[in-house]
């Protein structure tokens, strides 16, 4: 998992069950893109604010394409 603190809250990259990544927006478990192959094309959705995720999509938040620039691990 990769997450990211943005100014609204927190982004999260997880890996499902299908091997494929998603993104899922604070405390809600909702897998919000469609399962992508690499994570930085997940990365490049919440950039683009193009996740399917209203509160997401709608914001002027921002979030990096580049994931080195988020914290990778287990949120807690």
């Amino acid at each position: 998992m990769w997450f990211y603190r943005s100014s609204i809250g927190l982004l999260k990259i997880i890996e499902g069950s299908d091997d494929k990544y998603y993104f899922q927006f604070g405390e809600d478990p909702t897998l919000w893109t469609d399962g992508c192959e690499d994570p930085e094309a997940v990365a490049e959705m919440i950039r683009d604010h193009t996740t399917g995720c209203p509160d997401w999509d709608r914001s002027e938040a921002s979030g990096s394409a580049d994931l080195w620039r988020w914290q990778m691990g287990q949120f807690m």
